[in-house]
């Protein structure tokens, strides 16, 4: 209907402008396709070791990795390529025995 199409036409120019555009989302989409692309040979690497069909390996990740929402895939990269922080205990007995000696 006429409506219809000014509302869609009006939501796509709200879009444009706002979304796909020189968003802050927009500023991030080089971050995005890195992380998609790191996750995506890490898992072809993977699955490769089990499998030689190529073609099949790279749909199943393909499908795999569009699946997931974006906090996901965030929290996979962080995963699989940031160092986790080794977790010590820590002791303050050196303070108190620092401080006996004052």
């Amino acid at each position: 209907s006429e409506e219809g199409w000014h509302y869609t036409t009006e939501l796509r120019n709200w879009m444009f402008d706002n979304i796909y555009i020189d968003s802050p989302a927009k500023k991030e989409e080089g971050k995005a396709r890195w992380i998609i692309k790191e996750l995506f040979n890490y898992y072809v690497d993977l699955l490769k070791k089990d499998s030689n069909d190529d073609k099949k390996i790279k749909r199943v990740v393909c499908d795999y990795i569009s699946g997931m929402t974006d906090q996901y895939a965030i929290e996979k990269f962080r995963e699989k390529f940031i160092p986790s922080p080794m977790l010590t205990k820590t002791d303050d007995d050196y303070l108190f025995k620092l401080a006996k000696s004052l």
